[in-house]
């Protein structure tokens, strides 16, 4: 007897009475009423009433007390999924304060740092701007002076006339020397003047550009923790509540029970004595005014098992809008240099030029980081795994029937060679990594081959395509009177796990600056299945001064005299020696240039796709 059961069990574990309302006992189609506890202990009581049965006062009291331990169990697991509920419901709203609370954070600490490294950039480059002007000024006076010369002319062989001549010209250009060093003087003063003043400028952009994308890397972070953060908290509350509402059902189903078993043993002991059980009010031939009717008829109000589910907030909006136009995007250009990017006059390399002059150097774009929450497409066809043909060895035999209809699904175990390679982690792919020949018809003959078409293998050509040297003055002295002869060393370039390529000297001289295209250590590759390809670029320069063009000298000091006198005398070495290395990433079938750009020197490497 299930009754003989729930007081038995009563009896022995009073202490774990909150297990008794279970979780899992839903029947398939839904019936919440099997196996549970409070139902079952129903039927019997219910059984009891209506043999007649007479319970003795331990039973009565027992039902009375199980009937109480599982109408609190009941509530009190009804309480704990509520509360639950409520909890993640705040963890939902708590992903969007989240996000709120980091965003004010960046935008009171890294945009302020942003903001004051970009007015502190754009105070410098007005004032270049305003050293530009004046170098255009004083360079342009002195071309005109030197255009308005207009010496005396010769005009007769005559001796008397030829004397006089000389005169005048003793009198026109004497004085004219003193005019033209000074006018050039001015000149080369005021071109050092703004290239010294561009020198302070170009760290400054550079330290703004960084910042703009520390701060737009920062956005994002905080962008793609809010999406996960929202996701995972929806899909957890969307999760208990589906889960909850089945229980909720079962709840209802004990919840009904239980007051009803409480109803029949309040009639049991209508006299408030367990001693004596009014069996006779429970009897099925009573009239409708008896108490059984009452507990038969019983429809307790099961809605105060239901639990109130608010409707999950929104995802709030996260903007990237400030950090739309970024280094590395044409707007970012012409939103933040606009007024750097042309000057009205140029005067460059000691001569006026057509040339488009900028203030501000070529914005050094953001490092992209390749996104995690997506894995990659899988190859499409022109993209499929390399094979090699097959043997042309004939069959020994040829087959006794041929195949009626093509086989309808890929063999299972790829053939032994060519070898398939392995898709990365996270491809879905709905066809094999290789593909199987279609058998066409059977070999008439044992000398006849399969034949199959060779797919076209993806390469990449790269090369070092460009050079150049920068002319300045002050720092390092990478400026000369008369012609500078430049040297770039050890021009190189490195793809992950593939040996360096590298170009030994290359020269090149000009009065100012200097530039060479070529095609330097081009070589070709085979792509294979990756999506991108790391490379590593590194050079060398200096202008030359002393020994040998390919070997940079540096400057040394040493002592002269005798005894304890000496003095120090210093040999002037190449000057503005410059080292740099560079790292980019070339991606799948897209044609690009790497740059690797110093202060006074750089160079360009180029890479192109193909297929053969």
């Amino acid at each position: 007897m299930a009754l003989t059961y729930a007081i038995c069990t009563l009896l022995a574990m009073r202490t774990i009475a909150v297990t008794v309302v279970r979780k899992e006992n839903l029947a398939a189609d839904g019936d919440a009423k099997t196996g549970s506890t409070a139902y079952d202990i129903l039927s019997e009581v219910e059984h009891m009433v209506a043999g007649g049965v007479k319970p003795d006062e331990p039973k009565i009291t027992t039902i009375a007390e199980l009937t109480k331990m599982l109408d609190d169990a009941l509530m009190a697991t009804r309480g704990a999924a509520e509360k639950e509920s409520h909890k993640m419901h705040a963890a939902v709203d708590k992903c969007n304060e989240d996000q709120a609370k980091d965003i004010a954070k960046i935008t009171k600490t890294t945009k302020v740092k942003v903001d004051q490294e970009r007015k502190a950039h754009g105070i410098c480059r007005d004032a270049e701007m305003d050293t530009h002007a004046t170098m255009v000024k004083k360079c342009k006076k002195l071309k005109a002076w030197i255009k308005a010369l207009d010496s005396p002319e010769k005009t007769t062989s005559d001796e008397a006339a030829l004397v006089e001549w000389v005169g005048q010209m003793d009198t026109y250009w004497c004085p004219k020397g003193e005019q033209a060093k000074g006018l050039a003087k001015d000149c080369k003063s005021a071109k050092k003047d703004h290239v010294a003043h561009k020198a302070e400028c170009d760290p400054l952009q550079s330290q703004f550009e960084i910042g703009f994308c520390t701060w737009r890397a920062e956005l994002i972070d905080v962008c793609d923790a809010q999406k996960t953060c929202y996701a995972d908290a929806v899909k957890a509350y969307s999760d208990h509540r589906q889960a909850t509402e089945v229980l909720i059902t079962q709840w209802k189903t004990e919840y009904v029970a239980l007051k009803k078993i409480s109803c029949y043993v309040d009639v049991w002991l209508s006299d408030g004595n367990a001693k004596t059980v009014d069996v006779d009010q429970l009897k099925e031939s009573c009239d409708q005014t008896c108490q059984i009717k009452k507990c038969q008829d019983l429809q307790p109000d099961k809605k105060v098992m239901e639990i109130l589910f608010k409707k999950a907030s929104d995802e709030s909006v996260c903007s990237l809008a400030e950090v739309e136009k970024y280094p590395g995007t044409p707007e970012f250009k012409t939103a933040e240099y606009q007024k750097y990017l042309s000057a009205k006059e140029k005067y460059l390399n000691n001569k006026w030029s057509n040339k488009e002059y900028h203030f501000v150097n070529e914005p050094t774009a953001c490092i992209e980081t390749p996104a995690t929450t997506e894995a990659p497409p899988p190859p499409t066809t022109s993209e499929a795994y390399e094979t090699e043909a097959p043997t042309t060895e004939a069959p020994t035999e040829p087959p006794t029937e041929a195949p009626t209809e093509p086989p309808t699904e890929p063999p299972t175990v790829p053939p032994t060679k060519p070898a398939a390679p392995t898709p990365p982690t996270g491809y879905q792919t709905t066809q094999p990594p290789y593909k199987a020949p279609e058998t066409t018809k059977a070999p008439t003959t044992t000398t006849e081959a399969t034949t199959t078409t060779e797919k076209k293998t993806l390469k990449v050509k790269i090369w070092i395509d460009y050079h150049y040297h920068k002319e300045s003055a002050g720092h390092n002295n990478c400026w000369e009177v008369g012609t500078e002869e430049y040297t770039m060393s050890d021009m190189s370039y490195q793809l992950q796990g593939e040996s360096k390529q590298k170009e030994g000297c290359v020269q090149c001289n000009n009065n100012g600056n200097c530039e060479k295209q070529g095609d330097y250590q081009m070589q070709e590759y085979v792509w294979g299945n990756r999506e991108q390809w790391p490379m590593t670029l590194s050079w060398r320069g200096w202008e030359d001064d002393k020994d040998h063009r390919c070997s940079y000298t540096m400057s040394q000091t040493t002592w002269h005299g005798w005894g304890w006198f000496k003095v120090p005398i210093k040999s002037n070495g190449d000057d503005c020696h410059e080292m740099k290395e560079c790292s980019v990433n070339i991606k799948k079938g897209q044609d690009g240039t790497g740059k690797c750009h110093g202060q006074h020197h750089g160079m360009n490497v180029k890479w192109t796709f193909f297929e053969e």
